[in-house]
């Protein structure tokens, strides 16, 4: 997906550093970014970020 206005967002060094180690979790920054994206008015980056948790999701219950 090309960037755009409604699938970028502005971090902080020290955040955009976190996210992109995955520090706490992808799934963390994925629920983060469904809330700004919420917020926002961008319903279909918070559904591709939602579905994209759910397959986070789906894989940690297959691994367990």
């Amino acid at each position: 997906m090309p960037q755009a206005v409604s699938n970028c967002w502005a971090l902080a060094i020290p955040c955009d550093e976190l996210k992109t180690l995955n520090k706490p979790s992808a799934a963390i920054w994925l629920q983060r970014f469904a809330w700004h994206a919420a917020k926002h008015g961008y319903a279909a980056e918070r559904e591709l970020a939602l579905s994209k948790l759910n397959v986070l999701q789906v894989k940690k219950l297959v691994r367990a």
